[in-house]
């Protein structure tokens, strides 16, 4: 990005007039920059490699097995943005995926831990469907290439994404039967989350991308904080100040009112206080969400 505002920016209204004007865009363009900083530094980006970036065609069978018989649905679409990972026989995919931001944190790259589940569930379901195609396309005496995710974030705790990588590596180490294990399982993991989808068309389950993302995560802290004090378990309660910061925020700038509406129209007068059925009925859903799209343990053989 140039260091001077374009004339096509500053001449349209898209940023206000001034010295304003002039910080907003040194804020874009710092944030731009460290997300290229990340890059070159994850993936070696340069002119050669961002040549060989492309979109990759998905059409892949998903079976459910939750009916009798199991039904099957058939996922079509394209995945932006996949670079080659090595070179030779075994090179592999990888998805990068950027998150600046234009706050005045530090390093100007969100931390993984602020990544909300509507950026995770994308990014999940982006790489397990392509590690779904890749893989149903070799036999399975033959060795797999890697399949794998790259997410330009700040700070060196991506606990989320290297359980994603953990996985993949154990399917490469895999022997024929376990590599089919591995594969049902994350088959299920895609089914469980277009069952999800289809049941909200017809009565939206208790999740808002942030808020959700916000009350299962502060629980997960209490687990681990009380897990070394002589406090009682307090693993099922999420934290009361991070769930009023995400959903009311600050003079209603909170998720509960992002634009166009829909969350407002939704919740209603819901406050996700403690002990209320509405934070009871976030939480479950965003556990077993968590859950689905995350590798935690050592899962690989």
């Amino acid at each position: 990005m140039p260091d001077e505002i374009p004339s096509w920016v500053r001449l349209t209204g898209l940023l206000p007039p001034g010295r304003l004007g002039d910080a907003a865009w040194q804020k874009e363009l710092d944030a731009i920059n460290a997300a290229m900083a990340a890059a070159r530094d994850a993936i070696a980006l340069n002119r050669e490699v961002a040549a060989q970036a492309r979109d990759e065609s998905l059409d892949v069978e998903i079976v459910d097995g939750r009916f009798d018989p199991p039904i099957s649905l058939r996922v079509t679409g394209r995945i932006h943005h996949v670079f080659p990972l090595g070179t030779g026989e075994e090179a592999g995919l990888q998805l990068l995926r950027a998150f600046p931001t234009v706050s005045n944190k530090k390093g100007k790259l969100k931390p993984e831990s602020d990544l909300h589940f509507g950026e995770r569930v994308s990014i999940f379901l982006d790489w397990a469907l392509l590690r779904l195609q890749t893989a149903r396309t070799m036999r399975l005496d033959v060795p797999l290439a890697p399949v794998q995710v790259t997410l330009l974030t700040a700070g060196n705790e991506r606990p989320w994404q290297a359980g994603l990588l953990r996985w993949d590596a154990g399917l490469l180490r895999a022997d024929a039967a376990q590599r089919k294990t591995m594969l049902d399982d994350l088959q299920s993991r895609v089914a469980k989350l277009i069952r999800w989808w289809h049941e909200a068309q017809r009565r939206p389950h208790c999740y808002f991308a942030r808020t959700s993302w916000k009350a299962v995560s502060s629980a997960t802290r209490n687990i681990a904080a009380s897990a070394d004090s002589s406090a009682p378990e307090s693993g099922e309660q999420a934290s009361p100040r991070a769930i009023h910061e995400a959903w009311a925020g600050f003079q209603e700038r909170g998720e509960r009112d992002h634009g166009p509406g829909y969350n407002r129209l939704l919740a209603g007068d819901v406050t996700f206080e403690a002990g209320t059925k509405e934070l009871r009925l976030l939480l479950e859903f965003a556990r077993d969400l968590r859950d689905a799209i995350s590798f935690d343990g050592e899962v690989q053989p």
